[in-house]
């Protein structure tokens, strides 16, 4: 199912979510199954993928939160392990946002 947000950001979700062709939806990611990427860095040819701007870098103990921007101005929050990453991530920064089809749920509106 291909699923047009209202600023004309295109999402392929798998089956079983809770709407049908037609719905209005709200498209949940949850932070830590979008997959953040430094720009050219590959994914597979079925992941939605989106270029971002790290907006805000949060430590949380073994934890990282990037707030992200899209080109089309919404928000995102990724999580990643901190594991050394953390030097690996600025505020500013491009990156590539990647999320499997079937991490995204649809609920009806």
């Amino acid at each position: 199912m291909i699923v047009e947000i209202e600023r004309g950001l295109r999402l392929r979700s798998a089956g079983g979510n809770l709407a049908g062709d037609g719905d209005e939806v709200v498209v949940l990611i949850r932070p830590e199954r979008i997959q953040i990427k430094a720009p050219g860095v590959g994914g597979t040819p079925g992941h939605n993928r989106f270029s971002a701007r790290i907006v805000t870098v949060t430590y949380l103990g073994d934890d990282l939160r990037l707030d992200l921007e899209l080109a089309t101005g919404q928000m995102l929050q990724g999580a990643l392990k901190n594991a050394g990453a953390a030097r690996d991530w600025t505020p500013a920064q491009m990156v590539q946002i990647l999320v499997e089809p079937a991490d995204l749920r649809l609920l009806r509106r």
